[in-house]
């Protein structure tokens, strides 16, 4: 994970400092919250909360990666692989869930 920051036409970039989990993973989702908190989604079904360029907090959030992170007006809503749709606190405290294996596409007749 890199941050970037912009000053006129110069862009600098510097590297997220890992205080906890595996840097060597994909990151396959990523949001920002109003106050600038990085969420990013790991393929290990993690979730990294960012603040100043370091990892300071970190869940096992689904079985498989986190292909959708969105910050609501709840918390942090997550959506993994694993066909589940859980709702967080921005301090990454579970708060609902929702199975979506078991939800009608719609389609059916």
């Amino acid at each position: 994970v890199k941050f970037w920051t912009v000053n006129g036409r110069l862009m600098r970039g510097r590297s997220g400092n890992f205080t906890q989990g595996s840097k060597h993973q994909a990151f396959v989702s990523l949001a920002v919250s109003k106050k600038g908190r990085v969420f990013v989604g790991s393929e290990q079904g993690e979730i990294y909360r960012w603040k100043g360029g370091e990892v300071d907090s970190l869940v096992v959030a689904h079985d498989g990666p986190v292909f959708a992170l969105w910050v609501c007006r709840d918390g942090l809503a997550s959506g993994g692989k694993d066909g589940l749709v859980k709702v967080w606190s921005l301090a990454l405290k579970p708060l609902v869930e929702f199975d979506m294996r078991s939800q009608s596409t719609g389609l059916d007749r």
